[in-house]
C-alpha cells in the first residue's frame, strides 16, 4: 500500500513538473512573446512576461505599457495576434510608418495609446472592430486623410483624442453615435465646418475641443 501511495505521489509530482515546463514554453519566444521580443530588442528565448511594462495572465499577454521607452521603428503587425490584449500603450516611442490595420483584431482591447509618435498615413477603418475600446489616443502624430466614419461604431468609447495631426475633410456625423463619449479632442487639424448637429446630442460629452476652419 505504501508503495502504491509513493508511486501515485511520484506521478503527481512528475505531472506538475511537466505542466510547468509546458507553460514556460508557451511564454517563450515560440509563443506570444515572439511578437514582442523583436520590438523590445530581446533574444527570441526571452520571457517577455518578466519585462517591466508587460503583464501576462494565464500564459497570455494582457497589457503592454511601454510609454517613453523610445524603441522606434514601425508597430509590428503581429501585435494584432495578441487576442487577449486589453491595453496597448506605446506613447512617445519615436514610432513611424502607418498604424497597422491588424490592430483591429484586438477584440478585447480597452485602451489604445499611440500618441506622441511620428506615425503617418490614414487612421485604419478596421479599428471599428475594437468593440470593447473605451480610450483611443492618436494625438500628436502625422496622420492625414479623413476621420473614418467607422469610428462611430465604437459604442463603448469614452475618450477620443485625434488632435495635432493633419486630418482633413469634415467631421463624420457618425461620431454623434458615440453615446458614451466624455471627451472629444480633434483640434489642430485641417478639419472643415459645419460641426455635425449630432455631436450636441451626446449627453455624456463633457469636454469638446474642435478648433476647425
Amino acid at each position: 500500500m505504501k508503495t502504491l501511495i509513493l508511486l501515485i505521489s511520484s506521478l503527481i509530482i512528475m505531472r506538475s513538473i511537466l505542466t510547468k515546463n509546458i507553460n514556460v514554453n508557451i511564454d517563450s519566444g515560440s509563443g506570444e512573446c515572439a511578437y514582442i521580443n523583436s520590438f523590445i530588442k530581446r533574444e527570441n528565448s526571452y520571457d517577455c512576461c518578466t519585462q517591466s511594462g508587460i503583464t501576462c495572465e494565464n500564459n497570455h499577454i494582457i497589457k503592454i505599457d511601454l510609454q517613453d521607452y523610445y524603441y522606434g521603428g514601425p508597430i509590428p503587425r503581429e501585435f494584432g495576434k495578441l487576442s487577449n490584449l486589453k491595453e496597448l500603450n506605446l506613447r512617445n516611442n519615436h514610432l513611424n510608418d502607418s498604424i497597422p490595420s491588424e490592430l483591429g483584431f484586438l477584440s478585447q482591447l480597452e485602451r489604445l495609446d499611440l500618441s506622441h509618435n511620428q506615425l503617418n498615413g490614414i487612421i485604419p477603418s478596421e479599428l471599428e472592430k475594437l468593440s470593447n475600446l473605451k480610450e483611443l489616443y492618436l494625438q500628436s502624430n502625422k496622420l492625414y486623410g479623413f476621420i473614418p466614419r467607422e469610428l462611430g461604431n465604437l459604442s463603448k468609447l469614452q475618450f477620443l483624442y485625434l488632435n495635432e495631426n493633419s486630418l482633413s475633410g469634415f467631421i463624420p456625423h457618425e461620431i454623434g453615435k458615440l453615446s458614451n463619449l466624455k471627451i472629444l479632442n480633434i483640434s489642430n487639424n485641417s478639419l472643415k465646418c459645419p460641426i455635425p448637429y449630432e455631436l450636441y446630442t451626446i449627453t455624456k460629452l463633457k469636454i469638446m475641443y474642435l478648433l476647425i476652419i
